[in-house]
């Protein structure tokens, strides 16, 4: 299993070949997992727009996020529900290494919130949670099933 990017930013971390889960039940690392998803969905990228994978993977410059510019949009929650979740989508793949076959789906909108089901597969197990895209505030929401 790849270590999250955390674990690979550490000073003293070991070769990535000798980071293992198995000294760890599934609840823990699923603990683990969603703090690490809780600061992804509450961290901006400095630069906006997409940059090479290569360069994502090898830092935390474009951590986070991307927020999608509501005002641009003039309030069209299709176009918003549709960038939003391939922001949801872009920032996963290159900063959750941990999680594959990923999937966001819109769920619902409302007047002031995009609701997004996100499935995955983690540790061999499928899993999924929801990312609530709270228009009027500019902010991410992570709800575990």
């Amino acid at each position: 299993m790849q270590p999250s990017l955390f674990h690979r930013l550490k000073n003293k971390c070991p070769s990535l070949s000798l980071i293992s889960n198995n000294n760890y039940n599934h609840a823990e690392l699923l603990n683990t997992l969603y703090t690490d998803l809780y600061l992804l969905f509450t961290t901006r990228p400095i630069y906006y727009g997409r940059i090479d994978k290569k360069v994502a993977e090898a830092t935390i410059l474009n951590y986070g996020v991307e927020v999608v510019d509501n005002t641009k949009l003039q309030g069209d929650k299709e176009t918003i529900g549709k960038l939003t979740a391939e922001s949801i989508l872009y920032a996963i793949n290159n900063f959750e290494k941990r999680l594959r076959n990923v999937k966001v789906e819109k769920e619902k909108i409302t007047a002031d919130k995009i609701t997004f089901k996100v499935t995955a597969l983690f540790n061999m197990k499928i899993i999924s949670f929801v990312v609530t895209w709270e228009i009027s505030v500019a902010s991410y929401s992570l709800d575990l099933y």
